[in-house]
């Protein structure tokens, strides 16, 4: 690991290369693989004879990569020679050079001028052909935009609701096939709905474990809740926006501080911030057995801890399954339950014991 890890003009890596900084630069060759990580920027000028696979701040190519590259970053643009197949995740994909495999790319806007031997793949916001395709295109895309000049060897099909701009430009060996984007798969919203429906009940176990097993405690948690429900929620709120204040000052001093010294401020956020996720959570486990009591007594006082957590763990499991009533759920009960177990608690009032009075 280092600031800066640099394969200089002329240099050559006989091996493979395990490279992490904040930026790493290859002007040389290196004949085997390039496995990378990089805050900033990875940039390939030089040669590399096996694969590029890595994630990085952005990922540039303006030399070659004989085999594949396969890349995460914000940015990705490839100007130069790549033998194989391009997966990438970006939010900003460019391709200007030539892959002689096939372009599979996942991201928010993308744009093609160079050739590819092979098929495009992939599901982008917006995507924009302006170069060469030798085999298919697949694409899911929001809105797509040909440009004059582009080529397509097989068929253009894509999946939008949207017709595509300037399709009428290109030039087709094969089919223009517009398809609805496929709806989302119902096993997987199966799964959704039977995770929902199993994190219910977990927490619903551990707040009634935590009531057997802390009494006093969560008894002391409802009360905080029964006495102001507000101050509750708004003191859970402050709990659960804890990681996102780490994350904006982990942020802030990274921009402030030098290049060299950002590795070393993540090294000790990220596990500063993995402990606080383990409070929230173990938080948000307890948290029915403060809030679940005070919501199934609603215009039923009289009913006991049990009996109203038993029937307020029915009507939240029940009411997450909603689409957007989850969302309730999280910002609204779940708070309210962390802000009874951290709030002010006040102990339960005791009565002095009569003194025993001799005649």
């Amino acid at each position: 690991m280092s600031d800066v890890v640099l394969v200089d003009a002329g240099a050559v890596i006989e091996d493979d290369l395990y490279a992490a900084g904040n930026r790493v630069v290859v002007l040389g060759r290196i004949e085997g693989d390039l496995t990378v990580a990089a805050f900033e920027d990875v940039t390939i000028a030089g040669t590399v004879r096996g694969d590029v696979v890595g994630v990085a701040g952005s990922v540039i190519v303006t030399g070659t990569v004989t085999e594949s590259v396969r890349v995460m970053a914000p940015t990705i643009e490839v100007t130069g020679e790549v033998g194989g197949d391009v997966v990438g995740v970006a939010w900003t994909t460019f391709l200007g050079g030539s892959v002689e495999g096939d372009v599979v790319i996942w991201g928010r806007n993308a744009r093609l001028e160079g050739t590819v031997s092979g098929s495009l793949e992939g599901q982008t916001r917006s995507m924009t052909l302006a170069g060469r395709v030798d085999e298919n295109v697949d694409i899911t895309v929001n809105r797509l935009t040909v440009e004059a000049g582009t080529s397509v060897g097989s068929d253009l099909g894509y999946r939008s609701h949207n017709p595509a701009e300037g399709v009428e430009l290109a030039e087709v060996g094969g089919s223009v096939v517009q398809r609805l984007p496929l709806p989302p798969n119902i096993r997987v919203r199966a799964l959704f709905i039977l995770g929902k429906i199993l994190i219910g009940l977990l927490a619903a176990v551990m707040g009634l474990v935590l009531m057997w097993a802390l009494p006093d405690g969560s008894r002391r948690a409802m009360a905080t809740v029964q006495r102001s429900p507000l101050q509750a929620w708004v003191a859970g709120m402050i709990v659960m926006a804890t990681p996102l204040a780490a994350v904006a000052l982990a942020a802030t001093m990274a921009a402030l501080a030098p290049p060299q010294a950002t590795l070393p401020l993540i090294a000790v956020f990220v596990p500063v911030a993995l402990a606080i996720l383990g409070v929230i959570l173990a938080l948000a486990f307890a948290a029915p057995t403060a809030v679940y009591p005070w919501l199934g007594r609603f215009r039923r006082p009289g009913r006991g801890a049990v009996r109203a957590f038993l029937y307020a763990a029915a009507v939240v499991i029940l009411a997450a399954l909603i689409p957007w009533v989850s969302w309730l759920v999280v910002l609204v009960v779940v708070p309210i339950g962390i802000g009874g177990w951290i709030g002010r608690q006040e102990d339960e009032a005791t009565e002095p014991e009569p003194q025993r009075v001799e005649a």
